[in-house]
């Protein structure tokens, strides 16, 4: 569909600007607490991996040391933190289907 026809579909003031921003706007709300959520997952299955190696790293074990530097490195990469903070800003990808007529009904 194009904008315009979403806009007047669903009865969106505004036309098909106002259509284009606020089904971007909704898919970038989406996307952005899908990746909350498996930032949170994947922090937690990190966290479960250290309480396995670091003791043994702590008793001398070089290789769970290296394993734990690993698990610290996905950690930093997950959670942004070795950016600067004038580094950091969110970008999202945004995927943009064609849905059939009549698909919002019932929402």
């Amino acid at each position: 569909m194009e904008w315009q026809d979403i806009a007047e579909s669903l009865g969106i003031k505004g036309g098909k600007g106002a259509a284009y921003h606020l089904v971007n706007s909704a898919l970038k709300a989406e996307l952005s607490e899908e990746v909350e959520e498996l930032r949170r997952l994947q922090g937690g299955q990190l966290r479960e991996l250290l309480t396995v190696f670091y003791p043994k790293a702590m008793a001398g074990d070089g290789w769970s040391m290296d394993r734990c530097m690993r698990i610290f490195e996905r950690q930093a990469a997950l959670f942004a933190l070795d950016m600067r903070v004038d580094q950091q800003h969110l970008t999202a990808q945004v995927l943009v289907r064609e849905y059939p007529a009549g698909w919002i009904e019932g929402v």
